[in-house]
C-alpha cells in the first residue's frame, strides 16, 4: 500500500513540476489527456519502471489536480 500511494505522490509532484515549467516558459498548461500522456512515457521511462506496479488510473487521477490550481492561469505557490 505504501509503494502504491508513493507512486501517486510522484506522478503527482512530476506533473505539477512539469505545469509549473510550462507556466514559467509562458505555454498553457496541458489538460488531463496530455498529462495521462505523459503518464505514459513516465511509466514506460527505464529511469521509472517502478511505475508499471501501481495500477493506472489512480495514477491518472493523481495528475488531475484542477481544485488546486482555481483560476487556471497561475500556478499554485
Amino acid at each position: 500500500m505504501r509503494r502504491f500511494a508513493g507512486a501517486c505522490r510522484f506522478v503527482f509532484n512530476k506533473a505539477l513540476a512539469l505545469q509549473k515549467e510550462r507556466h514559467e516558459r509562458g505555454e498553457k498548461k496541458l489538460g488531463y489527456a496530455g498529462l495521462c500522456k505523459m503518464l505514459t512515457e513516465w511509466r514506460n521511462s527505464t529511469e521509472t519502471p517502478w511505475l508499471k506496479d501501481a495500477p493506472v488510473h489512480p495514477l491518472s487521477m493523481a495528475t488531475n489536480f484542477d481544485p488546486l490550481w482555481p483560476d487556471k492561469t497561475d500556478p499554485p505557490p
